[in-house]
């Protein structure tokens, strides 16, 4: 059979409470000797699920909370955070967003404790992928990531006015960009480890044109 097509059976009872041998307690529906249709599920470590089962599983929607008191609210299937849920962490870390096999998986928002915030796509449990990333001193980077870190091309944006637009490795500036000053002078060349290095044109507020291979160090970015 199908989940669609549970309610059939006549082994399917509709709310029971139970004590199972290792000490877990179940309230609810209950088929086959298994958890089925609606109930919640209390395990001896205090953590807990309330929601939709299927054949023992959890399986639809349902609110699992850990022992350490972190919550997860949305989406099952067949016993595995799948689909759009809101986790929230022991700490106060909230994501909200899609979810694949247990993991943040597609898009999403994470909002940390601290206040920083990071929105975009996400792949087993890191960013990767365009997003966006915003601390609270009000720094701001929108480009590329990969497991977690800023890589390929991307802005950065510091509350100052400065403005970094170009390539990126391994979460520092890293490769051809453009950066700027509030005063309107901007540094045209190359970066590497986060610091301008090798070639580079500088032109300065008054437009004359210097070279330059000293800079200042950028926001290191990574994210987990």
């Amino acid at each position: 059979g199908s989940p669609a097509s549970s309610q059939g059976s006549k082994q399917f009872s509709s709310r029971l409470r139970r004590t199972l041998k290792n000490g877990d307690v179940y309230v609810g529906a209950w088929k086959d000797g298994k958890p089925h249709g609606s109930g919640t599920y209390t395990w001896t470590d205090t953590s807990e699920y309330t929601g939709d089962w299927w054949c023992g599983k959890k399986h639809g929607r349902g609110m699992y909370t850990w022992a350490s008191g972190a919550v997860y609210d949305g989406e099952w299937e067949l016993g595995i955070m799948k689909g759009i849920g809101e986790y929230e962490s022991a700490d106060g870390t909230v994501y909200v967003g899609s979810w694949h096999d247990d993991e943040r998986n597609g898009l999403g928002i994470k909002r940390y404790k601290n206040g920083d915030v990071y929105e975009g796509l996400w792949q087993n449990g890191k960013p990767e992928g365009p997003g966006m990333y915003r601390w609270t001193d009000g720094s701001e980077f929108n480009g590329e990531w990969v497991t977690g870190k800023m890589q390929g091309r991307g802005t950065m944006i510091w509350p100052q006015g400065e403005r970094y637009d170009g390539e990126w490795l391994d979460g520092k500036e890293h490769g051809r960009a453009e950066f700027s000053w509030p005063d309107t002078s901007f540094y045209d060349g190359l970066w590497q480890n986060g610091v301008r290095h090798g070639f580079g044109v500088w032109c300065p507020a008054d437009q004359h044109l210097n070279t330059s291979k000293e800079g200042k160090e950028g926001k290191e970015g990574k994210e987990s």
